[in-house]
Protein backbone atom coordinates (compact mmCIF):
# COMPACT_ATOMS: atom_id res chain seq x y z
CA UNK A 1 0.00 0.00 0.00
CA UNK A 2 2.11 3.00 -1.58
CA UNK A 3 1.43 6.53 -1.39
CA UNK A 4 -2.55 7.93 -0.89
CA UNK A 5 -2.58 10.13 -3.96
CA UNK A 6 -5.65 8.96 -6.40
CA UNK A 7 -6.88 6.05 -4.07
CA UNK A 8 -10.21 5.88 -3.90
CA UNK A 9 -10.83 6.08 -0.19
CA UNK A 10 -7.79 8.48 0.45
CA UNK A 11 -7.94 10.63 3.59
CA UNK A 12 -11.03 9.14 4.92
CA UNK A 13 -11.16 7.47 8.63
CA UNK A 14 -13.32 4.46 8.50
CA UNK A 15 -14.60 2.12 11.68
CA UNK A 16 -15.34 -1.28 10.88
CA UNK A 17 -17.14 -3.39 13.54
CA UNK A 18 -16.97 -7.53 13.38
CA UNK A 19 -13.37 -6.53 11.84
CA UNK A 20 -11.40 -9.36 13.32
CA UNK A 21 -12.16 -11.86 10.49
CA UNK A 22 -14.37 -12.47 7.33
CA UNK A 23 -16.20 -10.17 5.96
CA UNK A 24 -15.51 -7.24 8.04
CA UNK A 25 -11.90 -8.36 7.90
CA UNK A 26 -12.04 -8.18 3.83
CA UNK A 27 -13.64 -4.68 3.88
CA UNK A 28 -11.07 -3.28 6.17
CA UNK A 29 -8.18 -4.63 3.93
CA UNK A 30 -9.72 -3.27 1.07
CA UNK A 31 -10.03 0.32 2.42
CA UNK A 32 -6.70 0.19 3.38
CA UNK A 33 -5.41 -0.33 0.05
CA UNK A 34 -7.63 2.74 -1.05
CA UNK A 35 -6.11 4.11 1.29
CA UNK A 36 -8.18 4.92 4.27
CA UNK A 37 -7.33 4.54 7.69
CA UNK A 38 -9.20 1.55 9.39
CA UNK A 39 -10.22 0.95 13.08
CA UNK A 40 -11.24 -2.64 14.02
CA UNK A 41 -14.11 -3.40 16.29
CA UNK A 42 -14.52 -6.93 17.15
CA UNK A 43 -14.52 -9.30 21.00
CA UNK A 44 -11.77 -11.20 19.87
CA UNK A 45 -8.13 -10.00 20.91
CA UNK A 46 -6.04 -12.58 18.85
CA UNK A 47 -8.04 -12.22 15.84
CA UNK A 48 -8.38 -8.51 16.06
CA UNK A 49 -4.13 -8.77 16.57
CA UNK A 50 -3.86 -11.01 13.22
CA UNK A 51 -6.01 -8.59 11.16
CA UNK A 52 -4.54 -5.54 12.40
CA UNK A 53 -0.49 -7.23 11.54
CA UNK A 54 -1.67 -8.01 8.65
CA UNK A 55 -2.79 -4.67 6.81
CA UNK A 56 0.03 -2.95 8.88
CA UNK A 57 2.39 -5.69 7.30
CA UNK A 58 0.90 -4.28 3.72
CA UNK A 59 1.41 -0.68 4.32
CA UNK A 60 -2.10 0.44 5.99
CA UNK A 61 -2.62 2.83 8.41
CA UNK A 62 -4.96 0.38 11.45
CA UNK A 63 -5.88 0.22 14.85
CA UNK A 64 -7.59 -2.57 17.17
CA UNK A 65 -10.42 -2.25 19.74
CA UNK A 66 -11.69 -5.00 21.12
CA UNK A 67 -15.37 -4.12 22.07
CA UNK A 68 -18.66 -5.62 22.53
CA UNK A 69 -20.91 -3.19 20.01
CA UNK A 70 -23.69 -3.60 22.09
CA UNK A 71 -22.08 -2.10 25.12
CA UNK A 72 -22.54 1.83 24.56
CA UNK A 73 -19.83 3.23 27.37
CA UNK A 74 -17.53 0.51 25.62
CA UNK A 75 -18.18 1.86 22.48
CA UNK A 76 -17.60 5.48 23.15
CA UNK A 77 -14.68 4.88 24.63
CA UNK A 78 -13.61 3.35 21.42
CA UNK A 79 -14.72 6.03 19.36
CA UNK A 80 -12.96 8.53 21.34
CA UNK A 81 -9.96 6.65 20.77
CA UNK A 82 -10.12 6.39 17.08
CA UNK A 83 -10.92 10.28 17.06
CA UNK A 84 -8.17 11.10 18.90
CA UNK A 85 -5.60 8.17 16.95
CA UNK A 86 -6.61 8.66 13.62
CA UNK A 87 -8.77 12.17 13.14
CA UNK A 88 -12.94 12.79 12.39
CA UNK A 89 -14.83 9.21 11.23
CA UNK A 90 -15.88 9.98 8.03
CA UNK A 91 -17.25 6.02 7.53
CA UNK A 92 -19.16 3.69 9.39
CA UNK A 93 -19.36 -0.02 8.66
CA UNK A 94 -22.24 -1.97 10.72
CA UNK A 95 -20.60 -5.49 9.90
CA UNK A 96 -21.18 -7.13 13.38
CA UNK A 97 -24.09 -9.62 13.81
CA UNK A 98 -24.47 -13.19 14.64
CA UNK A 99 -27.31 -15.99 13.37
CA UNK A 100 -28.94 -16.07 16.40
CA UNK A 101 -30.89 -19.67 17.24
CA UNK A 102 -31.15 -21.72 14.77
CA UNK A 103 -34.62 -23.43 15.17
CA UNK A 104 -37.77 -22.50 15.65
CA UNK A 105 -39.48 -19.74 17.54
CA UNK A 106 -41.14 -22.03 19.91
CA UNK A 107 -38.39 -24.61 20.60
CA UNK A 108 -35.61 -21.27 21.20
CA UNK A 109 -34.27 -19.38 24.52
CA UNK A 110 -35.53 -16.11 24.15
CA UNK A 111 -32.72 -14.94 25.95
CA UNK A 112 -30.86 -16.23 22.67
CA UNK A 113 -33.25 -15.10 20.34
CA UNK A 114 -32.93 -11.57 21.95
CA UNK A 115 -28.92 -11.51 22.07
CA UNK A 116 -29.28 -12.14 18.05
CA UNK A 117 -31.97 -8.56 17.93
CA UNK A 118 -29.35 -7.00 20.47
CA UNK A 119 -26.43 -7.52 18.15
CA UNK A 120 -27.50 -7.13 14.59
CA UNK A 121 -29.87 -4.33 15.84
CA UNK A 122 -28.44 -2.22 18.95
CA UNK A 123 -24.85 -2.91 18.06
CA UNK A 124 -25.36 -0.85 14.63
CA UNK A 125 -27.75 1.47 16.57
CA UNK A 126 -24.99 2.25 19.12
CA UNK A 127 -22.38 2.78 16.95
CA UNK A 128 -24.23 4.74 14.46
CA UNK A 129 -25.76 7.66 17.36
CA UNK A 130 -21.81 7.54 18.45
CA UNK A 131 -20.95 9.17 14.80
CA UNK A 132 -23.58 10.93 13.28
CA UNK A 133 -23.48 13.92 15.18
CA UNK A 134 -19.59 14.21 13.96
CA UNK A 135 -20.81 13.57 10.57
CA UNK A 136 -23.67 16.34 10.62
CA UNK A 137 -21.58 18.99 12.25
CA UNK A 138 -18.71 18.12 9.28
CA UNK A 139 -21.72 17.95 6.13
CA UNK A 140 -20.25 14.18 4.68
CA UNK A 141 -20.78 11.01 6.12
CA UNK A 142 -21.11 7.70 4.51
CA UNK A 143 -22.79 4.30 7.11
CA UNK A 144 -22.89 0.77 5.00
CA UNK A 145 -25.44 -1.52 7.39
CA UNK A 146 -24.46 -4.96 6.24
CA UNK A 147 -28.24 -6.83 5.94
CA UNK A 148 -29.28 -9.98 4.16
CA UNK A 149 -31.43 -11.70 1.99
CA UNK A 150 -33.12 -12.34 5.02
CA UNK A 151 -33.84 -8.49 5.48
CA UNK A 152 -36.70 -9.00 2.61
CA UNK A 153 -38.16 -12.57 2.76
CA UNK A 154 -38.91 -14.64 5.36
CA UNK A 155 -36.25 -17.53 5.97
CA UNK A 156 -38.16 -20.92 8.51
CA UNK A 157 -36.16 -21.48 11.50
CA UNK A 158 -33.87 -18.42 12.31
CA UNK A 159 -36.55 -15.77 12.95
CA UNK A 160 -34.35 -13.83 15.30
CA UNK A 161 -32.03 -12.80 12.37
CA UNK A 162 -34.29 -12.70 9.65
CA UNK A 163 -36.46 -9.65 12.39
CA UNK A 164 -32.88 -7.93 13.02
CA UNK A 165 -31.68 -7.57 9.71
CA UNK A 166 -35.15 -6.63 8.65
CA UNK A 167 -35.09 -3.64 11.17
CA UNK A 168 -31.36 -2.62 9.88
CA UNK A 169 -33.11 -2.40 6.41
CA UNK A 170 -36.29 -0.23 7.58
CA UNK A 171 -33.77 1.48 10.02
CA UNK A 172 -31.48 2.55 7.23
CA UNK A 173 -34.53 4.18 5.37
CA UNK A 174 -35.32 6.17 7.69
CA UNK A 175 -31.67 7.34 8.97
CA UNK A 176 -30.99 7.92 5.39
CA UNK A 177 -34.25 10.20 5.30
CA UNK A 178 -33.22 12.08 8.37
CA UNK A 179 -29.14 12.63 7.72
CA UNK A 180 -30.16 13.58 3.92
CA UNK A 181 -29.74 17.69 4.91
CA UNK A 182 -26.84 16.89 6.45
CA UNK A 183 -25.58 15.24 3.24
CA UNK A 184 -24.86 12.29 5.35
CA UNK A 185 -25.59 9.09 3.08
CA UNK A 186 -26.75 5.18 4.28
CA UNK A 187 -27.15 2.40 2.84
CA UNK A 188 -28.32 -1.56 3.48
CA UNK A 189 -25.96 -3.09 1.80
CA UNK A 190 -26.56 -7.02 0.92
CA UNK A 191 -23.71 -9.28 0.59
CA UNK A 192 -25.02 -12.25 -0.60
CA UNK A 193 -23.91 -15.60 1.24
CA UNK A 194 -20.62 -15.63 1.61
CA UNK A 195 -18.34 -18.37 3.31
CA UNK A 196 -17.40 -17.11 6.72
CA UNK A 197 -17.76 -18.46 10.15
CA UNK A 198 -21.88 -17.68 10.37
CA UNK A 199 -22.23 -19.54 7.59
CA UNK A 200 -19.88 -22.28 8.59
CA UNK A 201 -21.70 -22.66 11.73
CA UNK A 202 -25.09 -22.57 9.68
CA UNK A 203 -23.91 -25.67 7.44
CA UNK A 204 -22.24 -27.77 10.22
CA UNK A 205 -23.92 -27.37 13.14
CA UNK A 206 -26.02 -30.11 14.63
CA UNK A 207 -29.09 -27.32 14.25
CA UNK A 208 -27.89 -26.66 11.23
CA UNK A 209 -28.29 -29.93 9.98
CA UNK A 210 -31.46 -30.08 11.35
CA UNK A 211 -33.22 -27.11 11.09
CA UNK A 212 -32.28 -25.01 7.83
CA UNK A 213 -30.33 -28.42 5.56
CA UNK A 214 -31.06 -26.46 2.56
CA UNK A 215 -28.23 -23.88 3.19
CA UNK A 216 -25.17 -26.01 2.23
CA UNK A 217 -27.27 -26.18 -1.24
CA UNK A 218 -26.21 -22.31 -1.86
CA UNK A 219 -22.27 -23.26 -1.50
CA UNK A 220 -22.52 -26.40 -3.55
CA UNK A 221 -24.70 -24.98 -6.03
CA UNK A 222 -21.65 -22.14 -6.44
CA UNK A 223 -24.25 -19.68 -5.32
CA UNK A 224 -22.04 -18.08 -2.60
CA UNK A 225 -20.26 -14.40 -3.36
CA UNK A 226 -16.23 -14.09 -3.34
CA UNK A 227 -15.36 -12.03 0.09
CA UNK A 228 -13.30 -9.87 -1.86
CA UNK A 229 -16.55 -9.09 -4.29
CA UNK A 230 -18.05 -7.97 -1.06
CA UNK A 231 -15.65 -5.77 -0.20
CA UNK A 232 -15.41 -3.69 -3.89
CA UNK A 233 -18.90 -2.92 -3.18
CA UNK A 234 -18.38 -1.55 -0.01
CA UNK A 235 -15.48 0.64 -1.44
CA UNK A 236 -17.93 1.98 -4.03
CA UNK A 237 -20.55 2.74 -1.61
CA UNK A 238 -17.43 4.19 0.49
CA UNK A 239 -16.15 6.54 -1.85
CA UNK A 240 -19.61 8.21 -3.07
CA UNK A 241 -20.09 6.25 -5.92
CA UNK A 242 -23.97 5.33 -5.30
CA UNK A 243 -24.86 8.76 -3.12
CA UNK A 244 -28.23 9.14 -5.18
CA UNK A 245 -29.30 5.74 -3.43
CA UNK A 246 -29.25 6.30 -0.28
CA UNK A 247 -31.68 4.80 2.31
CA UNK A 248 -31.72 1.78 -0.39
CA UNK A 249 -31.52 -1.93 -0.05
CA UNK A 250 -28.15 -2.37 -2.01
CA UNK A 251 -27.98 -6.27 -2.99
CA UNK A 252 -24.76 -7.41 -4.65
CA UNK A 253 -26.54 -9.33 -7.27
CA UNK A 254 -27.29 -6.43 -9.51
CA UNK A 255 -24.65 -3.91 -11.03
CA UNK A 256 -23.80 -0.92 -9.10
CA UNK A 257 -23.04 1.33 -12.75
CA UNK A 258 -26.96 -0.06 -13.55
CA UNK A 259 -28.60 0.94 -10.16
CA UNK A 260 -26.93 3.82 -10.20
CA UNK A 261 -27.60 4.38 -14.02
CA UNK A 262 -31.43 4.23 -12.86
CA UNK A 263 -31.19 5.74 -9.95
CA UNK A 264 -34.00 8.67 -10.84
CA UNK A 265 -36.42 6.08 -11.65
CA UNK A 266 -35.60 3.99 -8.60
CA UNK A 267 -36.31 7.02 -6.40
CA UNK A 268 -39.40 8.05 -8.30
CA UNK A 269 -41.02 4.55 -8.13
CA UNK A 270 -39.95 4.13 -4.50
CA UNK A 271 -37.67 1.08 -5.88
CA UNK A 272 -35.30 -0.97 -3.26
CA UNK A 273 -37.20 0.12 -0.28
CA UNK A 274 -39.33 -2.32 2.23
CA UNK A 275 -43.00 -2.69 0.82
CA UNK A 276 -45.95 -4.57 1.32
CA UNK A 277 -47.75 -5.87 -1.69
CA UNK A 278 -51.53 -5.72 -1.25
CA UNK A 279 -54.78 -7.69 -3.21
CA UNK A 280 -56.35 -4.48 -2.58
CA UNK A 281 -56.13 -0.92 -2.27
CA UNK A 282 -58.63 1.04 -0.24
CA UNK A 283 -58.47 4.74 -0.93
CA UNK A 284 -57.01 5.86 2.47
CA UNK A 285 -54.28 3.66 1.62
CA UNK A 286 -53.70 5.05 -1.90
CA UNK A 287 -54.11 8.91 -0.18
CA UNK A 288 -51.57 7.95 2.43
CA UNK A 289 -49.25 6.34 0.05
CA UNK A 290 -48.99 9.70 -2.22
CA UNK A 291 -48.31 11.41 0.58
CA UNK A 292 -45.41 9.21 1.76
CA UNK A 293 -44.29 8.73 -2.02
CA UNK A 294 -44.35 12.95 -2.31
CA UNK A 295 -42.13 13.20 1.17
CA UNK A 296 -39.43 11.08 -0.17
CA UNK A 297 -39.34 12.06 -3.46
CA UNK A 298 -36.63 15.40 -3.64
CA UNK A 299 -38.63 18.37 -4.56
CA UNK A 300 -37.57 20.04 -7.95
CA UNK A 301 -37.52 23.64 -6.54
CA UNK A 302 -36.95 23.24 -2.77
CA UNK A 303 -33.05 22.83 -1.28
CA UNK A 304 -32.74 21.61 2.06
CA UNK A 305 -29.34 21.75 3.76
CA UNK A 306 -28.12 21.20 7.54
CA UNK A 307 -25.18 21.82 8.91
CA UNK A 308 -23.69 22.16 12.48
CA UNK A 309 -21.64 24.58 13.59
CA UNK A 310 -19.72 24.84 17.45
CA UNK A 311 -21.21 28.38 18.08
CA UNK A 312 -24.25 29.83 19.46
CA UNK A 313 -27.27 31.09 17.33
CA UNK A 314 -25.83 34.46 17.97
CA UNK A 315 -22.33 33.86 16.62
CA UNK A 316 -23.72 32.23 13.26
CA UNK A 317 -26.54 35.03 12.67
CA UNK A 318 -22.99 37.20 12.96
CA UNK A 319 -22.00 35.56 9.88
CA UNK A 320 -24.44 37.42 7.83
CA UNK A 321 -23.88 40.62 9.89
CA UNK A 322 -22.60 42.62 6.87
CA UNK A 323 -21.25 41.93 3.50
CA UNK A 324 -17.84 41.88 3.74
CA UNK A 325 -18.38 38.87 6.85
CA UNK A 326 -21.01 37.50 4.15
CA UNK A 327 -17.91 37.79 1.87
CA UNK A 328 -15.55 35.55 3.63
CA UNK A 329 -17.59 32.52 3.44
CA UNK A 330 -19.45 33.03 -0.15
CA UNK A 331 -16.87 33.59 -2.44
CA UNK A 332 -16.68 30.06 -4.60
CA UNK A 333 -12.70 28.60 -5.01
CA UNK A 334 -11.23 29.14 -7.75
CA UNK A 335 -10.90 31.46 -10.43
CA UNK A 336 -13.80 33.82 -8.36
CA UNK A 337 -13.58 37.92 -7.25
CA UNK A 338 -15.81 40.17 -6.61
CA UNK A 339 -17.03 42.85 -8.74
CA UNK A 340 -18.77 45.46 -6.26
CA UNK A 341 -18.79 45.81 -2.69
CA UNK A 342 -21.09 42.87 -1.03
CA UNK A 343 -23.55 44.82 1.08
CA UNK A 344 -25.90 42.38 3.39
CA UNK A 345 -28.31 44.34 5.88
CA UNK A 346 -29.86 41.91 8.44
CA UNK A 347 -32.80 44.04 9.56
CA UNK A 348 -36.29 43.70 8.22
CA UNK A 349 -36.33 45.81 5.09
CA UNK A 350 -32.76 45.22 4.37
CA UNK A 351 -30.72 44.88 1.62
CA UNK A 352 -28.16 42.34 0.08
CA UNK A 353 -26.56 42.49 -2.87
CA UNK A 354 -23.56 40.16 -3.77
CA UNK A 355 -21.80 40.78 -7.80
CA UNK A 356 -19.09 38.55 -8.85
CA UNK A 357 -17.15 36.17 -11.09
CA UNK A 358 -16.69 32.94 -11.19
CA UNK A 359 -15.76 30.58 -13.78
CA UNK A 360 -15.69 33.08 -16.41
CA UNK A 361 -19.50 33.49 -15.36
CA UNK A 362 -20.73 36.93 -14.23
CA UNK A 363 -23.64 36.85 -11.04
CA UNK A 364 -25.64 38.97 -9.62
CA UNK A 365 -27.97 38.21 -6.47
CA UNK A 366 -29.86 40.25 -4.85
CA UNK A 367 -33.04 40.72 -2.54
CA UNK A 368 -34.63 42.06 0.60
CA UNK A 369 -33.93 41.12 3.91
CA UNK A 370 -37.71 39.77 5.38
CA UNK A 371 -37.14 38.83 8.70
CA UNK A 372 -33.95 38.33 11.02
CA UNK A 373 -33.86 37.43 14.52
CA UNK A 374 -30.28 36.73 16.36
CA UNK A 375 -31.63 33.34 18.06
CA UNK A 376 -34.15 32.37 15.11
CA UNK A 377 -32.65 33.52 11.57
CA UNK A 378 -33.17 34.85 8.85
CA UNK A 379 -35.54 35.11 5.95
CA UNK A 380 -33.99 36.31 2.28
CA UNK A 381 -36.28 37.43 -0.85
CA UNK A 382 -33.85 36.03 -3.02
CA UNK A 383 -33.29 36.89 -6.98
CA UNK A 384 -30.39 36.69 -9.69
CA UNK A 385 -29.18 37.61 -12.80
CA UNK A 386 -26.24 35.59 -14.46
CA UNK A 387 -24.71 34.85 -17.80
CA UNK A 388 -24.75 31.12 -16.50
CA UNK A 389 -26.51 28.57 -19.12
CA UNK A 390 -27.22 26.61 -15.93
CA UNK A 391 -28.13 29.01 -13.31
CA UNK A 392 -30.06 31.46 -15.90
CA UNK A 393 -31.80 34.41 -13.97
CA UNK A 394 -35.04 34.43 -11.75
CA UNK A 395 -36.67 36.56 -9.56
CA UNK A 396 -38.63 36.43 -5.65
CA UNK A 397 -37.12 33.13 -4.27
CA UNK A 398 -36.72 32.48 -0.73
CA UNK A 399 -34.09 31.58 1.51
CA UNK A 400 -34.77 30.97 5.14
CA UNK A 401 -31.66 30.48 7.47
CA UNK A 402 -33.06 28.73 10.91
CA UNK A 403 -30.36 28.46 13.47
CA UNK A 404 -31.26 24.82 15.89
CA UNK A 405 -30.08 24.47 19.39
CA UNK A 406 -27.95 20.92 18.89
CA UNK A 407 -25.28 19.57 20.54
CA UNK A 408 -21.97 21.19 20.64
CA UNK A 409 -23.56 24.22 18.70
CA UNK A 410 -26.00 25.10 16.56
CA UNK A 411 -27.47 23.65 13.77
CA UNK A 412 -27.90 26.13 10.70
CA UNK A 413 -30.15 25.04 8.59
CA UNK A 414 -30.78 26.31 5.26
CA UNK A 415 -34.25 26.05 3.13
CA UNK A 416 -33.88 28.09 -0.23
CA UNK A 417 -37.70 27.30 -1.85
CA UNK A 418 -39.58 28.56 -5.59
CA UNK A 419 -36.30 27.37 -7.88
CA UNK A 420 -37.36 26.70 -11.42
CA UNK A 421 -36.48 22.58 -12.15
CA UNK A 422 -34.16 20.67 -11.21
CA UNK A 423 -31.16 21.67 -13.05
CA UNK A 424 -31.07 24.88 -10.58
CA UNK A 425 -31.98 23.04 -7.72
CA UNK A 426 -29.01 20.64 -8.40
CA UNK A 427 -26.37 23.81 -8.42
CA UNK A 428 -27.65 25.34 -5.65
CA UNK A 429 -27.31 22.30 -3.42
CA UNK A 430 -23.72 22.45 -4.55
CA UNK A 431 -23.43 26.39 -3.95
CA UNK A 432 -25.14 26.05 -0.85
CA UNK A 433 -23.12 23.39 0.59
CA UNK A 434 -19.79 25.08 -0.28
CA UNK A 435 -21.12 27.88 1.67
CA UNK A 436 -21.78 26.05 4.89
CA UNK A 437 -18.02 24.86 4.60
CA UNK A 438 -17.38 28.55 3.83
CA UNK A 439 -19.37 29.00 7.27
CA UNK A 440 -17.11 25.97 9.08
CA UNK A 441 -14.60 27.34 8.01
CA UNK A 442 -14.74 31.06 9.55
CA UNK A 443 -15.87 29.68 12.55
CA UNK A 444 -12.75 27.88 13.19
CA UNK A 445 -14.49 24.36 13.17
CA UNK A 446 -12.36 22.99 10.04
CA UNK A 447 -9.68 23.19 12.14
CA UNK A 448 -8.71 19.36 12.26
CA UNK A 449 -9.01 18.83 9.13
CA UNK A 450 -7.38 21.67 7.48
CA UNK A 451 -3.77 20.56 10.05
CA UNK A 452 -4.66 17.40 8.40
CA UNK A 453 -5.69 15.22 11.48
Amino acid sequence: MSANHGRLLSGETAVITGGGRGIGLAIATAFAREGASVALVARSTDQLATASRGIQDAGGVVIARRADVTDEAAMSDVIDDVRASLGPITILVNNAGGIGPIAPFGESTLDDWWRCVEVNLRGPAVCTQLVIHEMAARGRGRIINLVSGAAIMSFTNFSAYVASKTAVARWSESLAAEMAPYDVQVFAMEPGTVATAMSDFSVNSPEGRRWIPWFKGMFEAGLDSPVERVAQRAVDLAAGKADGLSGRYIPLAEGLDDLVANAPRIREETLYLLRMSRLVQSAPSAALGALRARGEMASSSVVRLRRRLPVTAHEAFGLWRDGETVASWFLPPGPAEWLGRPIMEPHAGGRFSLQLSSGGERFHISGTVAAADPVVGLTLRWSWETDSPVLGSASDTSVTVEFVPARGGVDVVITHEGLPGETVRDAYIRGWRRCLDGMRRVTGSDREREEGR
